[in-house]
């Protein structure tokens, strides 16, 4: 088993300062929603890129807008002429609000996925077949409830790493299932936390590897201030930077700058996890999905070394809800948007990219 060096071995590592990209949004703001469910409150939000196709990317539990630079990067600043990726940080995780009650609507995967379309709408992301939409664990639950409250926006939609509903799994029990969830979120140290994390979502080898030879970008981006605006053309400037010396430092060292910044807190925590525990639907219901959005646009990806949610939910996903592309990839654990972010960007870009059949 991998030994991992602690928590201040990483922040005295000359890269850790790198580890998150400063990447400036075109536009970003802070977006009062909910009003009529419980709110208002406060959803931090950023479009990266000007480009025709537009992306909405969906983070899962914990996941902020930082979490997808990699992403960010390629789409929305290498190709953002072509590329305009939304990115927000969902209820109780990032810069937007973490208020401790599960509100009406609020912390359950059809409140998180009407917030997104709230700010889909104030942007004006409203053209039928326009959205382009992706996510991944709890981001790919609220992509579904996307999908079904606004159906005829989807252009395409892809979900990886998640479930229609928590059922047994014959990849084990369903105990050991549930105590691996639990492993993962029951309080704990930081310290403890970030491992256990890493575990749950990562391969050991890829963990234990050397990162990947990647640019460090630094644009001075500038702190949100809640309102709406619009900054000038991002100019990303690779540098040469120290680097870290395997994939699980340079991982850990975003999770502990996002605890720094008080970005994760334990009450947004835990409404998350409510809120993909409560996450389900039926094969009808699935069914109804496929119909309404049209089973041409729609991809689904698993890996089959997921240690947080066995492959089996995702096969589960696959055969109830038919998708025009289903793949289980050999050796992917859940959260390819690091581990195997170069491919995800690529598989992506080919999806989106598409050329759309008719839907009826």
């Amino acid at each position: 088993m991998m030994r991992f060096p602690t928590i201040a071995q990483i922040t005295r590592h000359p890269a850790f300062e790198t580890a998150v990209w400063k990447l400036r949004p075109h536009q970003s703001g802070l977006l009062p929603v909910g009003a009529t469910r419980g709110g208002p409150y406060n959803i931090s939000w950023g479009i990266h890129g000007n480009g025709p196709t537009k992306m909405m990317l969906i983070g899962g539990l914990g996941v902020t807008r930082a979490d997808w630079q990699r992403q960010t990067y390629h789409f929305g600043h290498l190709h953002g002429d072509r590329y305009s990726v939304l990115l927000v940080d969902n209820l109780g995780v990032g810069a937007s609000d973490k208020p401790l009650h599960a509100m009406k609507g609020g912390y359950t995967t059809p409140g998180l996925a009407r917030d997104l379309l709230e700010v889909a709408d104030h942007v004006g992301w409203t053209a039928p077949r326009s959205l382009h939409v992706g996510g991944g664990s709890l981001g790919g639950m609220i992509a579904q409830e996307v999908a079904r409250q606004a159906p005829g926006r989807i252009a395409k939609l892809a979900l990886w790493s998640t479930t229609a509903r928590y059922e047994r799994a014959t990849s084990g029990s369903w105990s050991e299932h549930l105590s691996r969830i639990w492993g993962m979120v029951a309080p704990k140290s930081l310290e403890a936390d970030v491992q256990g994390i890493a575990r749950a979502c990562f391969p050991a080898s890829w963990l234990a590897a050397l990162p990947a030879d990647d640019d460090i970008v630094d644009e001075d981006v500038e702190e949100e201030k809640g309102a709406d605006h619009k900054a000038r053309r991002p100019m990303p400037m690779p540098m040469p930077m120290p680097r870290f010396d395997t994939n699980y430092e340079r991982w850990a060292a975003g999770e502990i700058a996002k605890h720094r910044r008080g970005h994760i807190t334990r009450t947004g925590h835990w409404m998350q996890v409510f809120a993909a525990a409560r996450h389900s639907l039926s094969a009808e219901q699935l069914q109804s999905l496929g119909d309404e959005v049209g089973r041409e646009r729609i991809l689904v990806l698993h890996g089959d070394a997921d240690g947080l949610m066995p492959v089996d939910l995702g096969r589960i996903l696959m055969a109830e809800l038919r998708p025009a592309r289903a793949i289980v990839v050999e050796g992917m654990g859940h959260a390819p948007i690091q581990e195997r972010a170069d491919w995800l960007n690529g598989v992506l870009e080919e999806w989106f990219a598409d050329e759309e059949r008719p839907s009826g």
